[in-house]
């Protein structure tokens, strides 16, 4: 993630040598791009979830500079809706945060992995992730974040900002927390099995009790149980025919 974000903000900001050069507010251009590319790494190589929300808030933070360049009404209104509704969602993600803290008593992601997340922070957490990516019901900022010149645009929306919530996605719930029940997951990411609390209680849980008989055909063999079935099959064909045909079948 972060080779491919700094490949393509090297390339975009090349670009933007002639691009922006006959356009006012240059340097401020300039400054949040790197702003905007620094807070990228710093949300890449984070590796504890309050350094994360950080990062992910100053990619907020040079993304509304950004839309709102060319200062006129129209597109500083547009730029003034993207950052609320990132901010919203940004504010949702601090309280799932939070929620972990008063769960774990950390946020350092090598401590966290394996651990699970409550429904509740899981759900606070992924409203932040989906109002970055632009995912219903959170995409309305998207269109109107258009207004920024294009190279903000190929850095913010194609290339780099939206992807941020997949990678987001990806760290929080694909490696460091074991999702809960009910939970929508994919392949690689791990199920809940336990709740905070009993996790956090140092008691084990009971295991299961142990089944004193199982079933023949659980003991048998695959191949040996598939030709069971197969011969079951063939008779009660067999005998079907029969009936059929005015037999029983036990003649």
């Amino acid at each position: 993630m972060a080779s491919v974000s700094a490949f393509v903000s090297t390339i975009i900001l090349i670009y933007s040598i002639d691009y922006i050069s006959h356009y006012d507010n240059q340097t401020e251009y300039y400054a949040m791009v790197v702003l905007f590319l620094g807070s990228m790494m710093g949300l890449v190589f984070s590796a504890n979830l309050l350094w994360m929300y950080i990062f992910w808030e100053m990619t907020g933070f040079a993304s509304w500079r950004l839309v709102g360049f060319f200062r006129s009404d129209k597109d500083v209104a547009k730029a003034n809706k993207t950052l609320l509704v990132t901010v919203f969602g940004a504010l949702c993600m601090l309280i799932g945060i939070i929620m972990v803290y008063f769960d774990y008593h950390t946020l350092d992601l090598r401590v966290l992995h394996g651990q699970a997340i409550s429904m509740t922070a899981a759900c606070f957490i992924l409203a932040g992730i989906l109002s970055k990516s632009a995912t219903l019901p959170f995409s309305t900022w998207l269109p109107d974040a258009g207004v920024a010149p294009s190279t903000v645009t190929a850095l913010l929306h194609a290339a780099v900002l939206v992807k941020i919530g997949v990678y987001a996605y990806a760290r929080i719930f694909g490696v460091t927390f074991a999702a809960p029940d009910g939970f929508s997951t994919g392949p690689g990411v791990k199920r809940l099995d336990r709740k905070p609390s009993e996790r956090n209680s140092g008691h084990p849980r009971p295991a299961p009790d142990a089944p004193t008989r199982r079933a023949a055909s659980d003991r048998a063999p695959a191949r040996f149980r598939s030709a069971v079935l197969g011969n079951q099959f063939i008779r009660n064909a067999a005998h079907i025919h029969f009936i059929l045909n005015g037999d029983d079948g036990r003649a």
